[in-house]
């Protein structure tokens, strides 16, 4: 990987990289965004990259369908020191076999509004400090890592408007079901009953259409699965 010092993105979707992120990516001072897609990488993440103090996008995503397979992904853990990207709004690591836990310095990246750390082997709890983020976008699912079961954070879970993964369950056994699912979200089965379908077009059965699981709840208890909305 040849690497210039110029102002502007670095973006390879498909290029078949491969070897590990160099350290030296960190001395690109003037780089506002790193999108790489579909790669072949193995490796840590540089904590170098916690020097890039004008990024704004760190994407670095393996996912085809699934999980990395063949070895390829990232490795080890997220580093801390990318709580240091005061600038960054999207913070993109799918697909990946990132592992340990989540560092509680990213919940200092004021300005983030996007984070998916799903399909890796991310463990534990959700940090605390996340609770100070404003997130648009929160995917942690297919990870052994769940979200704190309190009222602080289903509140703030309730203002995402796009968030997968699970809560924390009071079991292993149950913890273990729900870091493989989408969504998991406690909800009586009764309002389910009460829906409006959406207006958008259906299947051939007159279903609705639903190609994944999106699970919310309103800020009144409504909840909203793929466009229709149950009281």
């Amino acid at each position: 990987m040849q690497l210039v010092q110029s102002p502007g993105d670095f973006e390879s979707r498909g290029a078949a990289l491969t070897g590990s992120l160099p350290s030296e990516l960190g001395r690109l001072s003037d780089l506002r965004t790193i999108r790489i897609g579909h790669h072949a990488l193995t490796g840590a993440i540089p904590p170098e990259l916690g020097k890039l103090a004008k990024l704004t996008e760190l994407t670095i995503n393996q996912w085809q369908g699934g999980r990395s397979q063949d070895g390829i992904g990232l490795t080890g853990p997220i580093p801390p020191e990318l709580g240091n990207l005061t600038r960054l709004r999207v913070l993109s690591l799918q697909g990946n076999r990132l592992s340990t836990t989540v560092p509680p310095e990213l919940g200092d990246l004021a300005e983030l509004d996007e984070l998916i750390i799903s399909k890796n082997d991310l463990e534990g709890r959700v940090p605390d400090s996340f609770l100070d983020l404003d997130l648009s976008r929160f995917w942690w699912h297919e990870n052994p890592l769940c979200l704190p079961p309190t009222p602080a954070f289903e509140a703030w879970r309730g203002r995402i408007r796009d968030a997968r993964g699970p809560y924390c369950a009071a079991d292993a056994t149950a913890a273990a079901v729900g870091a493989s699912a989408m969504v998991v979200e406690p909800m009586p089965v009764e309002p389910l009953i009460r829906c409006e379908e959406p207006s958008g077009p259906g299947d051939d059965t007159g279903g609705i259409r639903h190609p994944d699981l999106r699970i919310r709840m309103g800020p009144d208890g409504e909840v909203s699965w793929q466009g229709m909305t149950c009281r």
